[in-house]
């Protein structure tokens, strides 16, 4: 028997791909589970996709479910204007800027800018190309090719004071350029989200199908993602981490993975 994940009910859409699913062969369970999957993560994670339907967004999950980098692609296209809101991904963000731990996901925040509070972190922040423009409002008529060597004539010649709305305008467009390059991992953290969910339910329901088959002792097992900082990441959401999780009782769990934005703990049944 197909356990029914459809949380949304009656609300979604009559012409949701997931609606139009017959869970009769392998593909279209494939795709039903990666519906309720993303379902059930509706209701956990505080997503805002800023005007954009849910069923939008559920509709490239559930066809994109065996093409991550074509879904990858099809929701940077449809939110890149906007974006969209999710408080759990920036949760991890930020502990990562904040600790230096990027987890097995999160190696992009390495280049999250620096605030500048002196010449020579706004320097350091700066392209070259910029550095070159100060220079000339600077009067320096030799530019050096090397920006280090560039920095140390600008540093002279100028003093962090006269520099600090200078140093706003460029922490913004630094954050800005860092925000962009973050998109397409924010894209690929939600569909990652989703897999890991589907498997969850995909095995939680094949350990229940065995055992109304008479199946005496089906194995149910979760895999936590072996990351050395994963379980710091887990930390964020769970009290005690991957330690929080019941390993006796896992058909009866009261919380599903991805214990956080892009967790690889996986359920396995057999």
């Amino acid at each position: 028997m197909l356990i029914n994940y459809n949380f949304f009910g009656n609300a979604m859409s009559s012409v949701n791909v997931y609606t139009q699913i017959r869970p009769d062969d392998e593909e279209s369970r494939f795709h039903y589970f990666h519906g309720a999957a993303f379902d059930s993560l509706c209701t956990e994670y505080k997503w805002d996709f800023f005007g954009v339907s849910l069923n939008e967004i559920r509709n490239i999950v559930v066809i994109n479910s065996g093409n991550p980098h074509a879904g990858k692609n099809a929701l940077c296209d449809l939110l890149r204007a906007d974006g969209f809101k999710w408080p759990e991904f920036d949760k991890c963000v930020e502990y990562c800027v904040a600790n230096h731990k990027t987890g097995w996901f999160y190696e992009f925040t390495k280049y999250y800018p620096k605030e500048p509070h002196n010449l020579h972190d706004l320097l350091q922040l700066m392209v070259y190309q910029e550095i070159c423009k100060l220079a000339k409002k600077l009067g320096l008529s030799k530019l050096h090719r090397k920006k280090a060597d560039l920095i140390e004539v600008v540093s002279k010649a100028t003093i962090w004071e006269n520099c600090i709305e200078l140093a706003q305008s460029e922490y913004k467009k630094a954050l800005q350029t860092y925000h962009e390059r973050e998109f397409p991992y924010k894209c690929e953290a939600l569909l990652l989200s989703v897999s890991v969910r589907e498997s969850a339910l995909r095995n939680l329901n094949l350990y229940s199908e065995y055992l109304d088959n008479g199946y005496k002792k089906p194995l149910l097992k979760l895999d936590c993602d072996q990351h050395p900082e994963s379980d710091d990441l887990a930390k964020l959401f769970l009290d005690d981490g991957y330690k929080s999780i019941d390993g006796d009782n896992l058909a009866n769990l009261d919380i599903l993975p991805p214990f956080f934005p892009a967790d690889r703990s996986w359920f396995n049944c057999r």
